[in-house]
């Protein structure tokens, strides 16, 4: 065969490949899928080039004129490239972006006919070479050409016209029932986000759901069991040591059954030396799929957060958002697994589906969504709700209620059997609205409740207490009261007002007292016997011994 036998090469698909990469790095992942590596490129210049943006994509610089530019300038290159100016024409020279991939393919499929040409090449004078034995070139031979058949197969065909539709007729859809992971609640096959502020228990539930999924214990609203499990975990800001392992301890999780996926294996860009690389949704999807083939039974993932995770994607932007979600529920639909996002809420205010950090994408991508927060009406701050935001494939079911039980130092989740009909919106807004932090509040409440034990209290002399010797506003401790259903009475016209607990529902006035002893009038609410009556009757008994632990351990501001 002549050595001037010419070489199959597409220099304009290449030019159009390079040129889309620069001018949209989003394509050079997609790129990457259908090329080898930058060797498939013809052009001695479109390999360095190739060379050049991996290297960058890789470092998670952004890939453009500038960036490229410096980067082989730093390596004396540009001129082997044909300088800026080259660059340029590259990213001019871009039909369209889209055909990205397209142009990709063209270029893998000559890459394969060099490929050939030079096993037939070598083929060629092995064979003529009396000095080799025939049947080792023969065999030799056919496995390079079997190489070279796989490399050709693995090409997406491309005879199809582009941008022509792709469609189905319904009556040759093959229906299917949904499948549960939580019956009602997660779906599998799809994506699910728990969303909620720090520190409420998100990632308890979380770890509450890995346990039943690996154990095969019922739900908290059902009964029953099913078949375990397993869970592939993605946490980038918790420690597998010291955090997410006691936590699943406490759950009483199976945690043979539980992967946790910490990055993916690159090379070092300088060394060569193979590293542990952060994983990215935007590039790593596959290592995900991958994961989830190597856990047996594979039933659930778990991205906790979700904006750790996103790489180059731009959390607000909308489109990009949307694309690297569609490719997870892709991944979701061909595994069969549930993938739980989870995420915090932001800062502003309104309707609960617009609540999720970032772009409303996320909440619109996901089939079901739920809200993690602190139970409004409780005083003691201590109660969360779990409640659905939207879930596009069930009826809309009622809340949950749990709290977070201390078990050796590490929390979990004790729920609570009875439905909660608060809606997320009602739950949202009432930590929404102006008034100090919930752990304010709590604390004005559990003081005031404590202050007003003892029985009835002039009004002025409690503020004065609160602000002057507990450093809580008088805005706080309105809301306080509020909160706990303190009510205001003013036993005589035009004179002061005091404050008390609510009756109970039996109609008395909430006593302090122990089983066994007598309720005694309190020295300081004497003088009022005469305006009410009875002092029992109006404004509440305390027993002494509930008095005297009070004033000892100072929770009635030291009055007797």
């Amino acid at each position: 065969m002549s050595q001037s036998t010419p070489q199959p090469a597409a220099p304009e698909a290449e030019a159009a490949v390079l040129g889309s990469m620069i001018l949209d790095h989003k394509v050079i992942d997609d790129v990457m899928r259908v090329l080898r590596g930058p060797e498939d490129f013809h052009k001695p210049a479109h390999v360095v080039l190739c060379n050049a943006i991996v290297a960058l994509h890789g470092l998670n610089i952004p890939v453009n004129m500038v960036s490229l530019n410096q980067h082989l300038r730093d390596r004396g290159q540009i001129k082997q490239v044909g300088g800026l100016d080259y660059l340029i024409m590259l990213g001019e020279s871009v039909p369209s972006v889209a055909l990205a991939v397209h142009h990709a393919q063209i270029v893998r499929k000559k890459a394969n006919r060099r490929d050939a040409l030079a096993a037939i090449k070598m083929l060629q004078k092995q064979v003529v070479d009396e000095s080799m034995d025939l049947p080792e070139i023969l065999a030799t031979g056919a496995a390079g050409i079997q190489d070279i058949i796989q490399s050709c197969a693995e090409v997406t065909d491309g005879s199809a016209a582009l941008n022509s539709p792709v469609i189905v007729r319904l009556s040759d859809v093959v229906r299917e029932h949904v499948r549960w992971l939580w019956p009602g609640v997660i779906p599998r096959g799809k994506v699910s986000f728990i969303v909620g502020d720090p520190g409420l228990g998100k990632s308890t539930v979380t770890g509450d759901i890995t346990s039943r999924t690996t154990t095969g214990h019922g739900w908290p609203n059902q009964v029953g069991h099913f078949e375990p499990g397993g869970v592939v975990m993605m946490n980038v800001e918790d420690d597998p040591a010291d955090t997410i392992g006691p936590r699943l301890d406490a759950a009483g999780a199976d945690t043979s059954r539980v992967t946790i996926l910490k990055g993916v294996w690159t090379k070092d860009r300088r060394t060569g030396k193979p590293e542990i690389s952060p994983l990215t949704l935007d590039r790593n999807i596959d290592a995900i799929e991958a994961a989830v083939g190597q856990t047996e039974n594979c039933m659930v993932v778990i991205i906790d957060p979700v904006s750790a995770c996103l790489g180059d994607i731009d959390s607000h932007n909308n489109s990009q958002v949307r694309s690297v979600l569609a490719r997870l529920s892709e991944l979701a639909g061909r595994t069969g697994v549930a993938i739980i996002l989870v995420s915090h809420l932001n800062k502003g205010s309104g309707p609960a589906i617009h609540r999720t950090t970032g772009s409303v994408g996320f909440v619109a991508a996901a089939r079901a969504v739920y809200a993690v927060g602190r139970d409004p009406k409780d005083p003691t701050g201590k109660r969360r709700l779990f409640l659905p935001v939207k879930n596009n494939i069930a009826k809309d079911l009622e809340g949950l209620a749990f709290e977070l039980r201390d078990a050796g130092g590490v929390a979990s989740v004790a729920w609570e059997s009875e439905p909660v009909h608060m809606t997320a919106e009602a739950m949202l807004a009432q930590h929404d609205r102006p008034g100090p932090a919930q752990e304010e509040r709590t604390d004005a409440i559990g003081w005031l409740r404590d202050t007003l034990a003892a029985g009835p209290r002039l009004a002025n002399e409690v503020m004065d207490e609160a602000k002057n010797g507990h450093d809580i506003s008088i805005g706080t401790l309105r809301r306080a009261k509020k909160d706990l259903g303190v009510e205001s009475s003013q036993p005589e016209s035009m004179g002061p007002w005091y404050w008390r607990l609510p009756a109970s529902p039996d109609g008395q006035v909430r006593t302090t007292c122990a089983p066994g002893h007598p309720p005694q009038q309190p020295a300081h609410l004497e003088h009022l016997a005469h305006l009410t009556g009875s002092v029992g009757d109006s404004v509440g008994d305390v027993c002494p011994d509930a008095q005297d632990a009070q004033v000892a351990d100072g929770r009635v501001g030291g009055s007797p």
